[in-house]
């Protein structure tokens, strides 16, 4: 704000290059930014066209790249279904999931350790990867005991070895698709435990 001074005026319009104002036309409306199809924020205005386009053509250049190659996730899927018919010795001609694991006749407990139990669900899954609801799903639906056991401690059991065995890889979830918790998934080719971070 200026400092008062009773000596200024206002300077007069020049009659002969400025057009006498209209008080009822309104100001112009700015070019406000507005979301593409990317999400991206992209100014208004035809100025921006041309960044607009080439910022563009980056993105989906990197989108691209970014994505994985669908022959590489198949590689990876069949390297997991391998390396655990290898481990359990489950023949060629059966499948590799929880039907490789007999359940009991008189629905008790079945003889199969935990470790085990979590690598025939995974690898059998369409994608060999399950979220933690969906690792309990497929093993309630398989075993009768796991089912009707009153004693849910085995659910605390299984998110221990999640978490602590190494070959057990969890994966974030994509942030575009619905659903909540993240993926575990394997790598056969890591033994032992997780190195416990110091606190």
């Amino acid at each position: 704000m200026y400092p008062w001074n009773a000596n200024y005026h206002e300077p007069s319009r020049d009659p002969t290059t400025e057009p006498e104002p209209n008080p009822d036309e309104l100001p112009p409306v700015p070019a406000w930014p507005t979301l593409d199809t990317y999400g991206w924020f992209r100014g208004g205005g035809t100025n921006n066209s041309s960044s607009s386009s080439s910022s563009r053509s980056s993105r989906d250049s990197y989108d691209r790249e970014s994505l994985p190659d669908a022959a590489a996730i198949e590689a990876s899927r069949q390297e997991i279904i391998n390396l655990v018919r290898r481990r359990y010795d489950i023949p060629e001609s059966d499948p590799v999931d929880l039907t490789a694991i007999s359940d009991t006749p008189d629905g008790s407990r079945p003889d199969a350790n935990l470790a085990r139990i979590l690598h025939l669900a995974i690898a059998g899954s369409p994608r060999q990867k399950l979220t933690l609801r969906e690792i309990f799903l497929a093993i309630k639906d398989r075993f009768a005991w796991y089912k009707n056991s009153e004693d849910k401690r085995w659910q605390g059991s299984i998110r221990h070895m999640l978490s602590m065995k190494a070959e057990f890889v969890q994966v974030p979830r994509p942030l575009m698709e619905p659903g909540q918790g993240h993926y575990w998934t394997l790598n056969m080719n890591l033994t032992g435990d997780k190195r416990v971070r110091k606190r």
